[in-house]
């Protein structure tokens, strides 16, 4: 048997085609509007390192938490973030993710031709990588993380067919990692599968001299890589993170850790996608046995139950097991077609046109579409997923304070406000973690938390329709809370103190409720000037706010206002013509 040897002679038009085409894929999978809200608490921390030319060591951005103990894992990556923003905005750290996604296609399709993969089978399962790991394609450094580890697959597939010398990258690439982000940790356990693979495959036959030589400099290499990952401020804390953050008590709340298989996530496109992709590698293995490929084999059994056991995890199974699909899908190929070679010009140009259709639907929104996918096609953020508005009225108000705050809005309101928060998407400590999830269910001594964090102002999102929000029913009711902003977006509510007693009588809404449901036309009519006071300062603090159009509508409606309700409705309509509601309010009045 003989040590595996460099990949067949294809058509290198055919390579370059299928590597453009993947790339142009992976760049349309970054393009779409934030809205994976840890970005924000990532800039927080690079515009703080920057500020302080140090490396925060005491939690800094939360009230709640503020001078405990803070290891920041990611600080290497966080000031460059934080540059790219300051210079392109959004639409910066949305191509600055693109590029990074098509640097990880174009390592993986290099990896699989140098493997010995055919251009069509390269296509095929770099555009099947790039589908799982769609909701990992995001401005954070964990993208930086995801094209480390391709950039591993590469070099090592490039040894294993080529001289040696590209290994020697890898403790540089290793060393920067380690700083980066701590799925270093997934980059040393693939070199610890390749190096059991390489040796089981050279045990499996007599090897030759220089088949033993060319393992050695992978072993220093790989040893190199060990030691370099410890060369960072925190030591063996920053690779061991990853085993933290999958044991810890947050798992069973936190989305993206939960099992992939969870009810959370059935039906969802990217899990349905890994679940063909296990499949079709698992039918691989035997394939891959009579190839004497066993580092891919240990790289699938190994990588497999983290995917398993976390929805996080599918997007680095899919790399780490990208060149043994692609070797897979060349051996079927050969076997079902034996007198076509696999991977000529034809197999490829219909490859890359199937992945350039794939862009289309991607950038014309059709995919997210399809998939029942809130996402949108963009270089911006979802302004419709944040209290843009309510921020604005904070700040031209000065109002400050103790504030509670949405989990996923935190590192957004620190970000925009400068402001300490709540909670911002970081889970540092999981008594503040389940006391800020008291609070928002309101649960039984949900009030103990408030005061003893001191909180004085709240910040919520609306209700969506059949969602009750415990919380708001319990700032409605209780005379201590008054609110002062609400939009589409967002609530605001002050606590009756000396301090704020000025702005309260200024922003405060007596007469007009945006959770009550039960409009009464005696009140309505007792109290018109009012609320016709009340709905103009919500329409001067939040222009668009559609929400505000139909309620005041609804209210002027049923207490006989027709044409100032059929006004209003016809705003909401000029504003947010999309939405048929408006044309169907509008007909009911006769409008």
């Amino acid at each position: 048997m003989k040590a595996p040897t460099s990949s067949p002679v294809h058509p290198t038009g055919a390579w370059i085609w299928v590597l453009a085409t993947s790339c142009v894929l992976a760049f349309a999978y970054a393009c779409w509007d934030i809205t994976n809200f840890d970005i924000w608490w990532h800039l927080n921390a690079g515009k703080w390192i920057v500020e302080n030319q140090a490396i925060p060591r005491v939690e800094p951005f939360t009230h709640t938490l503020a001078g405990i103990p803070w290891n920041d894992y990611e600080w290497a990556a966080q000031p460059f973030l934080y540059a790219v923003e300051r210079v392109g905005g959004t639409a910066g750290l949305v191509i600055l993710t693109g590029l990074a996604a098509s640097g990880m296609a174009a390592c993986l399709v290099l990896a699989m031709r140098v493997c010995g993969a055919g251009p069509a089978a390269a296509g095929l399962c770099t555009g099947g990588v790039l589908y799982v790991s769609q909701v990992r394609i995001l401005p954070r450094p964990e993208i930086f993380s995801l094209l480390s580890l391709a950039l591993v697959v590469f070099m090592v597939s490039h040894w294993r067919t080529k001289p040696a010398r590209l290994v020697w990258v890898l403790p540089l690439l290793f060393l920067v990692w380690g700083n980066v982000h701590p799925g270093v940790l997934g980059g040393l356990l693939l070199l610890g599968c390749l190096f059991a693979g390489e040796a089981a495959s050279r045990l499996s036959w007599k090897p030759k001299p220089d088949e033993l030589r060319r393992l050695k400099p992978f072993v220093w290499a790989a040893t190199l890589c060990g030691t370099a990952v410890l060369v960072n401020p925190y030591g063996f804390a920053a690779p061991l993170e990853s085993l933290h953050l999958v044991s810890s008590e947050f798992t069973r709340y936190v989305r993206e850790w939960v099992p992939t298989l969870d009810p959370v996530n059935r039906g969802k496109p990217w899990v349905l996608g890994w679940i063909v992709w296990t499949a079709f590698v698992a039918s691989s293995l035997p394939l891959l046995w009579r190839r004497r490929r066993f580092a891919e084999m240990f790289i699938v059994v190994v990588f497999f139950p983290m995917a398993l056991r976390h929805v996080r995890m599918i997007a680095t199974y899919a790399i780490v097991t990208a060149v043994a699909a692609a070797i897979g899908a060349t051996a079927w190929a050969a076997l079902l077609r034996p007198q076509r070679r696999s991977g000529g010009y034809r197999a490829a140009t219909a490859v890359g046109v199937l992945l350039l259709v794939n862009t289309a639907l991607i950038l014309s929104g059709t995919l997210y579409a399809w998939q029942g996918d809130p996402r949108r096609v963009g270089l911006g953020f979802h302004r419709e997923n944040y209290p843009v508005q309510a921020a604005e009225f904070l700040k031209s108000t000065g109002i400050r304070g103790t504030m509670y705050n949405e989990y996923r809005w935190g590192g957004w309101l620190a970000w925009t406000l400068d402001d300490p928060v709540f909670q911002d998407g970081r889970n540092l400590d999981f008594e503040q973690f389940m006391a800020a999830r008291s609070i928002r269910d309101a649960e039984p001594g949900f009030q103990r938390h408030i005061e003893g964090y001191g909180v004085d102002y709240f910040i919520l999102n609306q209700p969506q329709p059949g969602r009750e929000r415990p919380i708001l029913e319990y700032l409605r009711r209780e005379q201590g809370w008054v609110l002062v902003f609400w939009d589409d977006a967002a609530l605001v509510y002050l606590k009756r103190i000396p301090r704020f007693e000025k702005m309260i009588e200024r922003y405060g809404y007596a007469c007009v409720d945006p959770l009550e449901r039960r409009i009464r036309v005696e009140q309505v009519r007792a109290s018109l000037k009012c609320i016709s006071r009340e709905f103009e300062r919500a329409k001067h603090w939040s222009p668009e706010a559609g929400s505000v159009r139909l309620l005041a509508g609804q209210i002027y409606q049923r207490a006989g206002l027709r044409h100032r309700a059929l006004a209003e409705y016809r705003e909401g309509r000029k504003i947010h013509p999309e939405l048929s509601l408006w044309d169907e309010k509008i007909s009911a009045l006769g409008g």
